[in-house]
């Protein structure tokens, strides 16, 4: 679709925050996404990690050419490594682990989402180059508690938003699993079947020109914090 909306925003303090009646334009690789092509980062210093061990890097990858096969979205290359990785003893603490499998997985299904989208769905915007927001208000204290938990400071910011987008439904979105064929039918429907009336799970993706029309709140979390939804809004 391609109109003016109005949709909110969570914006953690790692991201630059909004100043009201500020305008950005939205068409390149967002902060989410460039996180796995950055050579700043645990993720990277992970894969440098990984390749040093010949029974995990069968080709002899280097670094250069494992980047290079996140920007041509080959998540088969990333489910295989992730299988082999799983039963290597590079897995030696719980922590380890769980991070790991989060990365893993959260990569492997944004690249398997944008080759469908390429090949099937290409009127859609790029999840990887896009902006995340909320459609409506009831969907706040959801997205909150998912994207904000474990964060010290926060923005929520109403936005009009003039361009691209694809209202999806999260559920679609679920953790990496071991049958990839299946996997691969299974995200495709993010895709297959876009939300004409959001939910509470619901997100929109989009391209074009942003503009902050409202700064709702901008806050710390603390062990004790609450609120709702209905004092934000007054």
């Amino acid at each position: 679709m391609v109109h003016q909306l109005k949709a909110y925003r969570f914006q953690s303090n790692n991201i630059s925050y909004w100043m009201e009646d500020e305008t950005r334009v939205i068409d390149d690789y967002n902060h989410h996404f460039s996180y796995y092509l950055r050579d700043d980062t645990p993720f990277r210093s992970m894969l440098i990690d990984l390749l040093m061990h010949p029974e995990l890097n069968h080709e002899s990858y280097k670094i250069e050419q494992i980047i290079h096969k996140i920007t041509i979205n080959d998540f088969y290359y990333f489910a295989n490594l992730f299988e082999r990785v799983k039963s290597h003893d590079i897995i030696n603490d719980t922590r380890r682990k769980q991070y790991i499998e989060k990365e893993f997985g959260q990569l492997i299904r944004e690249l398997c989402l944008e080759e469908i989208r390429k090949k099937e769905y290409d009127e859609y915007p790029s999840r990887q180059k896009s902006l995340f927001c909320i459609p409506n208000y009831q969907g706040v204290d959801y997205w909150f508690k998912v994207l904000i938990n474990g964060k010290k400071n926060y923005q929520l910011v109403e936005l009009l938003l003039d361009g691209k987008f694809f209202i999806g439904d999260a559920r679609f979105l679920q953790g990496y699993i071991k049958d990839i064929e299946n996997y691969y039918r299974y995200v495709a429907q993010y895709w297959k079947y876009p939300l004409e009336a959001p939910s509470i799970e619901s997100e929109i993706i989009f391209q074009g020109v942003a503009q902050c029309i409202r700064i709702i709140k901008i806050g710390e979390i603390g062990e004790q914090d609450t609120w709702s939804i209905m004092t934000m809004m007054e």
